[in-house]
């Protein structure tokens, strides 16, 4: 049932992201440009990218950290303090077997979700080791954290809230 609930909830953060990447909004770009939130130390390999002209900010990088630590978590929980409202997303870590890749993989993930209402934006951060298919029981195999973290401007957070079925701190 939890594993059923998760993919669903997949599904709909794959759609809602669909949506985000194919909107094309009329605001001045100026007003809703979203911006590189620093990363957390140890990160490597990070890269960054702009899309949906410019109203969505990617940031893609790894951490070494031995499961179930979470310093993405950690890092962004500190920043995002105040104005930002966090939301469970995926409580606590999730895993699956991914049999979309060749060969198949094994995915532990965590995902998170901050909201700011006021200024139409919200991030997600998603965490995940991948593991050979053969990983059996709740730890990956591994120690390589791969982390993306995505900001969305001027979105509807309710929509986005109720989409995905956040359940949000009520700083």
């Amino acid at each position: 049932m939890r594993r059923e609930r998760t993919v669903r909830r997949w599904a709909h953060l794959a759609a809602l992201m669909a949506y985000a990447f194919g909107c094309v909004y009329l605001a001045h770009a100026a007003e809703t440009q979203t911006a590189s939130i620093p990363v957390p130390s140890g990160a490597i390999d990070v890269t960054h990218r702009t899309f949906n002209g410019g109203h969505a900010f990617q940031t893609d990088f790894k951490l070494t950290a031995k499961f179930p630590a979470n310093p993405a978590l950690t890092h962004y929980s500190k920043l995002l303090d105040g104005s930002w409202k966090k939301c469970t997303w995926i409580k606590g870590w999730s895993h699956y077997l991914d049999g979309t890749r060749d060969p198949a993989v094994m995915i532990h993930e965590a995902g998170d979700i901050w909201l700011k209402p006021e200024a139409k934006r919200y991030i997600m951060l998603s965490v995940r080791y991948v593991s050979s298919d053969t990983c059996a029981g709740d730890r990956p195999e591994n120690d390589q954290q791969k982390v993306v973290l995505v900001e969305y401007a001027d979105v509807n957070t309710s929509d986005v809230r109720q989409e995905l079925g956040l359940s949000c701190a009520s700083n």
